[in-house]
This record gives C-alpha cells, structure tokens and sequence, in this order.
C-alpha cells in the first residue's frame, strides 16, 4: 500500500505496518505517546528495535516513517537510523524482515527467549 501526502492518518500507518508484520509472524507491541502524536511499535518486543510512526522528526529509533521524511535517508552512526516517507511502507516493511532474519540467525533460539524477557518487562 502506498501513503502519498501529508495528510495521511499516522494510525493508518501504524495500522498497515501492524497487518504487515503479523503476517509475517512478527508480535508487535504497540505504545502511544502521551505527550505527543507519535506512534512506537516494538518489533518481537523490542528485540528487532521500534518504529517511530511520528509527524516530528526524531533520532530516538532505528525505524522512522512520517510525513516529516521528504526522501527515504539513513543516519549513519553508533546504529543506522532509517527514514521512510509515509508512501514507503512495503519497503520499510521488507527492510524490518530482513533485519529480523539477520538478528534470528546471529542469536539463534536466544532470540525467543529475549522476546519473552522483553514480554514480560512490558506487561508488568
């Protein structure tokens, strides 16, 4: 699905990146701001870091997208920080797999298991 302008609901997004990752077996934990309009999904709870679905630029995570971004760019520096314009979605979304599978193979079944201590940290 493509999002072209800046009138795009950020909920939408967060919506169509939510379907996306759950059918590709990915568990999404979606948080709010409550200060801003900010939309964060923990990807396998935090595991495979966060999207930042936002209207305001930020260097808090890994994966960003929002109307703010006016061409996809990457952040170079301790950890690459990825920018997608809102009509980027499918790439964002094929990007988070395949950095999925790269954190699958270097931790292997540790990868579950930090899953759930995250799962448990969350829902206390």
């Amino acid at each position: 699905m493509r999002y072209g302008g800046k009138n795009i609901k950020l909920s939408d997004i967060a919506d169509h990146l939510t379907a996306n990752l759950t059918a590709a077996g990915v568990e999404i934990l979606r948080m709010e701001s409550k200060h801003t309009e900010s939309i964060y999904l923990k990807i396998d709870y935090g595991v495979c870091n966060t999207i930042r679905i936002s209207g305001h630029y930020s260097r808090k995570c890994r994966y960003n997208i929002g109307p703010y971004v006016s061409h996809f760019r990457v952040e170079h520096g301790r950890y690459d920080r990825y920018y997608y314009q809102n009509k980027r979605v499918d790439e964002l979304t094929r990007r988070i797999l395949k950095d999925r599978r790269t954190l699958q193979r270097k931790y292997g079944r540790n990868y579950r298991r930090y899953m759930n201590m995250n799962k448990e940290k969350y829902h206390e």
